[in-house]
């Protein structure tokens, strides 16, 4: 169905390459567009650099296709920086004369707060020598090799996946009892992960509350007959 509609669209006078037709289903599933969006996409893109809309050729194709690709980039680092400066609030604090409050006044009494001197206060003093005071560096640990860290932790040197002694050999099997799955007698009709180029994460959050009220009810009352029917 979407060949058949990407071959009416894009070139309904001759049939369309086989790399251009799979290079066309390839922006499809990554974006996630209809036929109809992507070749509205194409007919911008043709106006935009004055090309021919009849020519599709794979290079024109990968073109709209980094095109498309760059444009939702764009979009989505816009959208995050605005959300980023939307989320920054800068407070600044409001200057206060020296000595014209309460802690203007704490200044040079307590200890512990650093003070200009007006008063005679020894915190500031104290907090200078305590700064002056020569400290001897912080000493770090030994940053040793690979080969010290394992043969402390009395482990095994890391070797190549070819040069152990069995390897791709199966060791253990969890749970070996059971039976495997089936396999499914048809394909499934649609892959069940869909891949995307970007996602919004605020739609795939979880939502608490997601239920109706009226569904809601209707389980209660649902329990409530099975209850009474006890």
């Amino acid at each position: 169905m979407a060949d058949a509609e990407l071959q009416s669209r894009f070139s309904p006078n001759k049939p369309l390459e086989a790399d251009v037709l799979a290079e066309l289903q390839s922006t499809m599933r990554l974006h996630d567009l209809s036929a109809e969006d992507l070749f509205f996409k194409w007919e911008s893109y043709c106006i935009e650099l004055d090309l021919d809309a009849q020519e599709v050729s794979l290079r024109a194709v990968r073109n709209l296709k980094a095109g498309i690709q760059d444009a939702l980039e764009k979009s989505s680092h816009r959208a995050a920086t605005q959300h980023q400066a939307k989320g920054e609030r800068r407070i600044n604090a409001t200057p206060r004369a020296a000595g014209a409050d309460v802690f203007g006044m704490l200044d040079g009494l307590v200890p512990s707060t650093p003070a200009g001197g007006r008063l005679g206060s020894k915190g500031g003093a104290s907090a200078r020598r305590r700064m002056e005071t020569p400290r001897g560096a912080v000493g770090g640990s030994p940053a040793g090799g690979m080969r010290d860290q394992l043969s402390a932790m009395n482990g095994v040197p890391a070797n190549a996946f070819s040069e152990r002694a069995n390897p791709g050999e199966v060791v253990e099997v969890l749970n070996a009892a059971l039976a495997p799955a089936p396999r499914p007698l048809a394909p499934f009709p649609e892959p069940r992960i869909r891949l995307t180029a970007a996602s919004d994460q605020k739609k795939l959050a979880y939502r608490p509350l997601a239920m109706k009220l009226s569904e809601a009810s209707e389980i209660l009352d649902d329990r409530i007959d099975d209850f009474a029917a006890l």
